[in-house]
């Protein structure tokens, strides 16, 4: 088997451009579809593959069409060999895979934005399993209480939480396992990494049900400042209608 081209259908011709006289009796790796020899020398030793054992894992490419446009191209190949075990027919296959690189590219670009979104969030951002367990935490959560994401992961939600709240945060958590697509909203008190505590608010999303997420998603954010100035105001407005009083 000298790996010389002996046929090609209408389909090579429909994808790359190339009839089959214009190919027959061309080495498989020197076919002008290649677009550099880094993929010539893909293609070699995935030929090289196929004929030592019988068959090779599928190899992506831009393939150069005869109009000169760059396609991305998956190939598989197979031989067939004779009685004594030696190749006489390597049978290649070569699809276009333009719609599922794009579909790839589309899906990249969407995690890319999101993790973006996450990373310059001044919200923190929680995914906890069903236990309560921590799988996620954005990168905001150590500007929030001082921990950095991987710290916290496989621990819960709970353990920073002031022991006088602990009590009726569980009671929400527990009826808002049951109300899957549901959403809640509380206020708790938790214990930053250096030993001081920050009012926070905690907005979540029963995702339990949600196929690609199957978690709990917990939006939190810092609300001590806000919650020293409401106190304030509660104690300015006391003190002033004492005066009237």
């Amino acid at each position: 088997m000298d790996g010389k081209v002996t046929y090609v259908n209408k389909a090579f011709e429909k994808m790359l451009g190339y009839n089959g006289n214009e190919i027959i009796g061309i080495s498989a790796v020197e076919l002008p579809t290649y677009r550099s020899s880094k993929d010539k020398k893909r293609a070699r030793q995935a030929l090289k593959m196929v004929i030592e054992k019988g068959s090779a894992e599928p190899v992506d490419m831009i393939a150069l069409t005869k109009d000169e446009r760059e396609i991305p191209i998956s190939f598989t190949a197979s031989v067939i060999k004779d009685a004594q075990g030696d190749p006489r027919i390597l049978i290649a296959v070569i699809r276009d895979i333009t719609e599922r690189k794009q579909a790839e590219d589309a899906l990249r670009r969407s995690e890319e934005y999101f993790r973006a979104l996450m990373d310059n969030s001044l919200d923190a951002v929680t995914v906890m399993s069903e236990d309560g367990t921590i799988r996620y935490e954005s990168p905001s959560y150590e500007l929030l209480l001082g921990f950095k994401p991987e710290e916290k992961v496989g621990s819960t939600l709970f353990e920073r939480i002031h022991p006088d709240d602990i009590t009726r945060a569980a009671g929400l958590f527990a009826e808002f396992l049951q109300n899957r697509g549901g959403t809640i909203h509380a206020e708790v008190r938790a214990q930053h990494k250096n030993g001081s505590w920050h009012s926070i608010e905690a907005i979540g999303s029963n995702l339990l049900d949600n196929p690609v997420v199957k978690g709990i998603v917990v939006n939190l954010r810092d609300i001590t400042e806000r919650k020293k100035a409401e106190e304030a105001l509660g104690e300015s407005e006391e003190r002033f209608r004492r005066l009237v009083d």
